[in-house]
């Protein structure tokens, strides 16, 4: 009787140990996506979609002149972009969550992380989660999309976190640029003052390097050939005009009154492909309150007229000139 047993014990002995190996083994093997959070190649990344757990969602669109729009509305801030390729090509992993700490993370990482999608191709590339900081400020939680465990990342030899490099704020990756545009593709640039007309003007440029300035209110159109240098030193201080930010605590009703008010300057950049961005420039009531703000005005673009931005007098000055001014009357 015992040697009949002997056999099937001697099976089960050896299929329970291969099942152990297996599931062990399940347990254990490498899963290289688990720490790959690197993409070394930010090249051939895309697209970049951040979305937070309050609601907010951000996807970036590289764009064949290698620059970032936003959403496909608002073109992206670029040095914020460089720096987000620049983080996911050189973070690393510092080291592994403590036990003690893992079952923390991973419910932060659920409830208050970020979530980001790395496209290459237009095809989901990577698809990893931004959690918070360490106590000292070090490394950042993160985790790939469907990993296990967390781990604290950094990037070597830089003493700060990560996870400012995430954010999903709308506002954060607009750019400030007022006219994001190069000179030479600028081909024409409308100023209206309301309240003073003589001083509105209507500067033309032809791709074939002519300009041409008019005054609406003289109702005559083409009135002037305008010097290509005084023309070139127009549009070329119009590069990298940028506004300050944006006024806190402006609502909804109050920016919409602002946006119908009669502003001091009504303005249109038009490229030679036809995009035109609108904008109106209002007294800023900051400046009455602060005389820190007094060289400030408001600055409002047609594109999301609730939201107010700030500009200085003296940096604006480059973008607001007057008929007589360019006309050499002044």
């Amino acid at each position: 009787m015992i040697k009949k047993l002997i056999i099937p014990m001697l099976v089960l002995s050896c299929l329970a140990v291969l099942a152990f190996y297996f599931i062990n083994k399940e347990e254990t093997k490498e899963r290289p996506d688990r720490q790959d959070f690197t993409i070394k190649d930010t090249a051939a990344v895309d697209r970049i979609f951040l979305a937070d757990r309050m609601g907010n969602r951000i996807t970036l669109t590289r764009q064949p002149d290698n620059r970032w729009m936003m959403n496909d509305q608002f073109l992206a801030n670029q040095s914020y972009i460089d720096i987000l390729l620049t983080t996911i090509r050189k973070m690393e992993v510092k080291n592994p969550v403590p036990l003690s700490y893992r079952e923390v993370a991973i419910k932060e990482l659920a409830t208050t992380g970020t979530k980001v999608e790395i496209y290459k191709d237009d095809e989901l590339f990577k698809t990893f989660y931004v959690g918070g900081n360490t106590q000292d400020e070090l490394g950042t939680y993160m985790q790939i999309g469907g990993a296990k465990d967390p781990y604290v990342v950094h990037i070597p030899g830089f003493n700060g976190y990560l996870n400012t490099r995430f954010d999903a704020n709308l506002r954060d990756w607009k750019t400030k640029e007022i006219v994001p545009l190069s000179p030479g593709n600028i081909a024409s640039v409308s100023i209206e003052y309301p309240q003073q007309p003589e001083f509105s003007f209507i500067l033309h440029a032809t791709k074939e390097g002519e300009y041409h300035l008019a005054n609406p209110s003289a109702g005559t159109e083409m009135s002037q050939t305008l010097p290509p240098p005084v023309a070139r030193t127009y549009l070329g201080g119009l590069k990298n005009l940028q506004f300050e930010g944006y006024v806190p605590g402006v609502r909804n009703e109050r920016a919409d009154s602002l946006w119908n008010s009669v502003p001091i300057a009504r303005i249109a950049v038009t490229s030679h492909n036809n995009q035109t961005r609108r904008m109106r420039v209002f007294p800023s009531a900051t400046a009455r309150d602060n005389p820190i703000y007094q060289d400030r005005m408001y600055l409002m673009f047609e594109e999301s007229p609730r939201e107010v931005t700030q500009v200085q007098q003296g940096t604006f000055s480059r973008l607001l000139k007057t008929y007589p001014e360019l006309a050499g009357q002044k």
